[in-house]
């Protein structure tokens, strides 16, 4: 993968492995942020498998992508490609 898609991977890792805040959960919102976990745990996953096509799954097909060099990726074709070794 690129290095510059390298670090919002490791933040986001960190973000996962920190402790939630302590906060009353309501049970409306349990699921969601269960589904929101998930998704990011699983983005982590195809990341670290080197799946592109996984990866870029997280976008919709007309995505925008914005790395942190600035450089703008439009289409989930574009970002797959960004994701390839």
């Amino acid at each position: 993968m690129k290095s510059i898609n390298l670090f919002a991977i490791l933040a986001l890792e960190l973000l996962l492995a920190s402790s939630p805040p302590a906060r009353a959960t309501s049970p409306e919102t349990a699921g969601d942020e269960n589904s929101l976990m998930n998704n990011a745990k699983a983005f982590v996953e195809a990341f670290e498998k080197g799946d592109a096509k996984a990866v870029a799954a997280f976008w919709a097909e007309d995505g925008d992508y914005v790395d942190l060099s600035g450089r703008r990726l439009q289409g989930r074709p574009a970002i797959e490609d960004a994701f390839k070794d």
